[in-house]
């Protein structure tokens, strides 16, 4: 229970009241007594009333500890008569007890908005940090990202620019970079004397190939990106990417017009795995 639960105050000489004289005169010092316990019990109720009913009477009459005293016609008295409490016929309360809890009750609810107004800022200020939280998480990922992509570039010395324009090309969609086609990109950058530009120019003409010999009788198919640069062309000592350079097999094709090709005629498909 709350510390205050018990807490009201009353004058020092409210015995001297009128009414409590008049009450005194009747019931004697023993209804005084009574008095002030039906203010108690008043006072722990949540409106500070309590019902006009049987079991409000003998729970009072417990609390007086079994007097002799027909409680249901004191309480009525003090109604009435006394004019100490006051009714709508259906429940009672004292009218004093309720003025000098005004301030009690005011500062009670300047607490309850003090507290869900500190319970507010508090969910303000979480949601905010949350918020600037998951900003410096996206920052952090995406710088993550960016120095992954520029340690990445450094470690294959740009080579991996040459597989992201192979995708772009769509000749094969290769799902990721592997150490055998980076090994077969480097050696042959190394051996061949190509520079990053120079291998997207000769992806371009392997692009340009296969487009324009598509449906012919001896169509040039895409090469996977490890193949194209580290696999020698069929009979021959340079590699498959040699024949696109200048003056190379497949330097400058141009579509050929051919001979309407026999139905049963379906060039042949081929499926890599990486």
């Amino acid at each position: 229970m709350a510390k205050d639960a018990y807490y009201f105050s009353h004058d020092s000489n409210a015995r001297n009241d009128i009414k409590i004289k008049a009450m005194i005169a009747k019931y004697g010092y023993e209804g005084y007594g009574m008095y002030w316990v039906v203010i108690e019990m008043l006072r722990e109720t949540k409106d500070y009333e309590l019902p006009l009913e049987e079991y409000t009477f003998l729970a009072l009459q417990q609390e007086f500890n079994g007097c002799s005293t027909d409680v249901q016609q004191y309480i009525n008295d003090c109604i009435n008569t006394f004019k100490l409490f006051s009714s709508d016929g259906e429940m009672f309360w004292s009218e004093s007890l309720k003025r000098r809890m005004i301030p009690l009750d005011a500062k009670r609810e300047q607490a309850r908005q003090a507290g869900l107004a500190s319970a507010e800022k508090r969910r303000i200020r979480k949601e905010n940090e949350q918020t600037s939280n998951d900003r410096s998480t996206d920052a952090e990922q995406l710088n993550k990202s960016k120095v992954n992509k520029k340690i990445e570039k450094d470690i294959y010395g740009g080579r991996r620019d040459v597989f992201d324009y192979y995708l772009s090309l769509g000749l094969i969609k290769h799902k990721k970079y592997t150490p055998a086609m980076d090994m077969a990109i480097k050696t042959a950058m190394k051996n061949n004397g190509y520079t990053i530009e120079d291998c997207k120019k000769l992806l371009d003409r392997h692009k340009q190939t296969v487009e324009a010999t598509k449906g012919t009788q001896y169509p040039v198919r895409a090469r996977p990106l490890h193949e194209f640069f580290g696999q020698k062309a069929y009979q021959a000592k340079h590699l498959i990417c040699a024949e696109y350079e200048e003056g190379g097999k497949y330097y400058n094709v141009t579509p050929k017009r051919e001979e309407p090709q026999p139905s049963y005629f379906k060039p042949l498909e081929y499926e890599y795995e990486d």
